[in-house]
C-alpha cells in the first residue's frame, strides 16, 4: 500500500487541494446566499432586497473562509521554514 507523499511534491498537492476546495467554497457560499436570500425575500415580499442581503452574507462567508485558509497555510509555511532554518544551523 502506498502512503501519502512527504516532502515538496506532497506539499504542492496539498496546496492545490486547499485552493480548489477554497474555490468550491466561494462558489457554494455565494450561491447559497443568493438563493437563500431570494427565497427569504420572496416570503417577505421583497425578493430584490433578499437577494442583496443573501449575496452580502455569501460573499462575507466566502472571504472569512479565504482568511482562515490563508492563515492556516501561512502557519504551515512558517513552521516549515522555521524547521528548515533550524536544520541548516545544525549542519
Amino acid at each position: 500500500m502506498i502512503g501519502p507523499r512527504r516532502g515538496a511534491e506532497g506539499s504542492h498537492w496539498r496546496g492545490a487541494g486547499e485552493v480548489s476546495s477554497l474555490a468550491m467554497t466561494f462558489a457554494f457560499a455565494v450561491l447559497i446566499g443568493v438563493f437563500g436570500g431570494q427565497w427569504i425575500g420572496g416570503k417577505l415580499g421583497s425578493e430584490t432586497m433578499g437577494v442583496a442581503v443573501g449575496l452580502t452574507f455569501g460573499v462575507t462567508a466566502a472571504f472569512l473562509e479565504l482568511y482562515r485558509t490563508v492563515r492556516k497555510m501561512n502557519r504551515r509555511g512558517l513552521s516549515r521554514s522555521t524547521k528548515d532554518d533550524h536544520d541548516e544551523e545544525s549542519n
